[in-house]
């Protein structure tokens, strides 16, 4: 069991699919740190905006489950200032998020993947 990982994502709409991930992640850490992206870096990633505001998104987080260390993600993609903050021994990532495992290599913490829960139905692009 690792002592604090670290997850990243958008969490727009809290569906079934990242509290799979959200839990997997928790059992397998004793501190989950939860960084949730900005508006404006989910735009300049994705070229739109999330359906829900950041406090929202943060909001449905701490509800799920007030554990968490709920972290506002940084303003500029690829800053990673979490590990500046914190300790992090492990990253969780989703089965979708390949291309973040490139970008976090160098911050020499073993990079976890959480198998899919139920993809086709739970994936928030799918979503309304």
């Amino acid at each position: 069991m690792y002592k604090q990982s670290v997850v990243f994502g958008v969490f727009d709409g809290l569906h079934e699919g990242h509290k799979y991930f959200l839990q997997n992640a928790k059992n397998k850490t004793q501190k989950l740190i939860v960084v949730v992206a900005r508006d404006g870096v989910v735009h300049s990633l994705k070229g739109k905006y999330p359906r829900r505001t950041f406090q929202e998104r943060e909001s449905m987080i701490r509800e799920f489950d007030s554990s968490f260390e709920v972290v506002t993600g940084d303003e500029v993609a690829g800053e990673w200032s979490v590990f500046k903050t914190h300790h992090i021994d492990a990253v969780f990532l989703g089965h979708d998020q390949n291309v973040l495992e490139v970008e976090l290599t160098n911050h020499n913490v073993p990079i976890l993947y959480i198998d899919a829960h139920e993809p086709e139905t739970y994936k928030s692009s799918k979503m309304s």
